[in-house]
């Protein structure tokens, strides 16, 4: 497979009839396809759905039967397995507590509608609040009514079919709508949205065992108080995007990294619409929104759909591209621990140099001290009580002088373009990572290497991932594969796991604990 032009930020030209322009709609990922429902367009609230086929690239809209729900804009949805929950919101006239949910898997391929008759006390209704799903139950927060906002945590249980008004200790934060609240392990985390009075700018965090609210200390340069924005998690950061902070619409990008705690502006995202001049080539980015949908997938990209700017309902849509971004914030930190002249002066400097590897009819020049104080394999090469210790010609087998050059290239300088590479020298250097034991060259390219992660791929990749003992690609490949294994487990690709008895049996597993 080919590498396209990859860009930070990409405006998607998608085939099939787009959606209508609207903001204050849901977007979720099922099954590798993001469902868009309702909004408002600027005249009336809307029950229409539309899907985006990420493999496909192409947009469809979905045709549904059962109980359907009214049009409704401000509602707040959650996936539980192929079923997209939606509570609430307003259609235009009247604020709604309803619960619906649409199984996307039904019979022959028909979607259906069902509405769900929930014991317990319902919550009220509502708008701009929030359903996050943690262990089969789902937490309700926030939101407004027309009077006044909410600040309880509400809980429907999906077994038992019944809401809950849990007990909660801790500082409860400010009631809050237009708000986000993202799930990072078994906590909720909540930022932003409007008091009523005031936009609001702190970070709180619910621990759904305790049942317990604790306000989160953060370092770095906070976001504005802003209501109408999303947040996105990927991995161990926040991705927050747009919104409206009172005097205006914003396309900032601000992430929030757990394991610091701390607030950054990424290098290559400035605030504004426009990039530092050397990295506009490198994004297109999305002008300014609030109420828009952002949709994370498991290959680290982010969907940016519709939203409202100031002036117009929009129906664009953008794909920011996290891993990438990462990307180049490893390599600039990796290169900046890097002496400058050692690319320059030292490596592949014949005249400097005390080894060599041939590849081919080639040769690269290297440094045996250098390349040991990099990787214990080469240490072990070059310092052991064998013959190899006094050779200075290395024959390099089953790899490309490409490969084999940029691999040296990062053990030198810590720096590797991606954006150039393709999906076979992808691969080789990430065995040769593997093989010499270079893990932060192995996790670049496992992180690159999930952009091209699909139900085309997933077998090949998953084989290639136990070979290479690359975890992180493994645990991407198998969720991919236990998500879709209808419809892999039917291609030819698929008969290659039955020559990997190991893989297949870890596969079987996995698909009775994914049953269960």
């Amino acid at each position: 497979m080919q590498n396209n032009n990859r860009m930070i930020w990409r405006k998607i030209d998608p085939q099939g009839k787009q959606p209508g322009d609207r903001a204050a709609h849901s977007c979720d990922l099922i099954m590798g396809k993001l469902f868009i429902f309702g909004g408002w367009n600027g005249m009336n609230a809307l029950a229409d759905i539309h899907i985006y086929d990420l493999n496909q690239n192409q947009w469809s809209e979905l045709q549904t039967n059962g109980e359907l729900p009214s049009y409704r804009n401000n509602h707040t949805t959650a996936v539980y397995q192929t079923k997209l929950y939606v509570h609430g919101g307003h259609n235009g006239n009247t604020w709604l507590d309803d619960l619906y949910y649409l199984e996307t898997n039904g019979q022959h391929g028909q979607a259906s509608w069902y509405k769900v008759h929930p014991q317990g006390q319902i919550p009220t209704a509502r708008a701009c609040h929030s359903l996050n799903i943690v262990t089969k139950k789902l937490y309700l927060f926030g939101g407004y009514d027309g009077q006044e906002c909410f600040n309880e945590i509400e809980i429907y249980d999906i077994q038992e079919n019944r809401w809950i008004q849990p007990s909660v200790s801790g500082t409860i934060p400010t009631a809050r709508n237009a708000h986000t609240m993202t799930r990072y392990k078994e906590n909720l985390y909540l930022f932003g949205g409007h008091s009523g009075a005031q936009h609001l700018q702190d970070l709180h965090v619910f621990n759904t065992y305790k049942l317990e609210w604790t306000q989160v200390v953060t370092k770095g340069t906070l976001p504005k108080g802003l209501r109408g924005h999303t947040a996105n998690l990927i991995q161990n950061n926040i991705y927050v995007f747009g919104g409206y902070d009172g005097s205006g619409r914003s396309n900032d990008l601000f992430i929030f990294n757990f394991l610091t705690y701390q607030w950054v502006i990424p290098n290559h995202h400035g605030t504004g619409t426009y990039l530092q001049m050397e990295e506009v080539a490198l994004s297109q980015i999305p002008q300014p929104r609030q109420r828009h949908s952002a949709t994370a997938t498991e290959n680290d990209l982010i969907y940016i759909f519709g939203g409202f700017d100031g002036n117009k309902w929009l129906n664009d849509l953008y794909v920011l591209d996290v891993g990438l971004l990462e990307n180049r914030t490893i390599q600039e930190e990796n290169y900046q621990r890097v002496i400058s002249n050692i690319h320059k002066n030292l490596f592949n400097n014949q005249e400097l140099s005390d080894i060599a590897f041939e590849i081919g009819n080639q040769r690269i020049y290297a440094h045996k001290i250098y390349l040991a104080a990099q990787s214990p394999q080469f240490k072990a090469l070059f310092f052991s009580d064998t013959k190899e210790s006094d050779q200075r010609i290395f024959i390099v087998e089953n790899y490309t002088y490409k490969s084999f050059y940029i691999f040296l290239l990062f053990v030198y300088t810590g720096f590797i373009n991606v954006a150039e590479l393709d999906i076979e020298l992808m691969g080789e250097i990430l065995s040769l990572a593997d093989q010499y034991l270079i893990d932060g060259l192995k996790n670049l390219m496992q992180k690159s290497i999930k952009k091209y992660l699909n139900n085309e791929t997933v077998c090949d990749l998953l084989i290639f991932a136990q070979k290479c003992s690359a975890h992180s690609l493994k645990n991407a490949c198998m969720n991919h594969l236990l998500k879709n294994i209808s419809i892999i487990s039917e291609t030819p690709k698929y008969e290659k796991l039955e020559l990997q008895p190991s893989l297949l049996t870890e596969i079987t597993r996995a698909l009775l604990q994914h049953k269960e």
